[in-house]
């Protein structure tokens, strides 16, 4: 039997060449991209070059923006009003 978990890891304060150890010491098969934006101004992380880091690693790299933070509750974060993100994400 197979077990598979999902974790999560942001990159704001790193760097690329920190990141990678950490994603292969998980054993991490897919990275998957929920940013809005894939563009970075952080060498490496925007989508084409992480991608292709990625893949020199053996690492799986889709770009799905659905399971991301939406607009709404990014601005929220942003303005100070992180406890909203609960009635952003609850459906309704």
């Amino acid at each position: 039997m197979t077990s598979h978990e999902l974790l999560t890891i942001g990159y704001k304060g790193t760097t690329l060449p920190h990141v990678l150890p950490v994603l292969q010491a998980a054993w991490t098969e897919l990275l998957i991209d929920v940013r809005a934006a894939t563009s970075s101004r952080k060498p490496g992380f925007s989508k084409n070059l992480l991608a292709g880091s990625m893949a020199e690693a053996s690492i799986g790299y889709p770009h799905l923006q659905a399971p991301g933070t939406p607009k709404k509750g990014r601005m929220a974060v942003r303005a100070g009003h992180p406890e909203r993100m609960h009635i952003i994400f609850s459906p309704t």
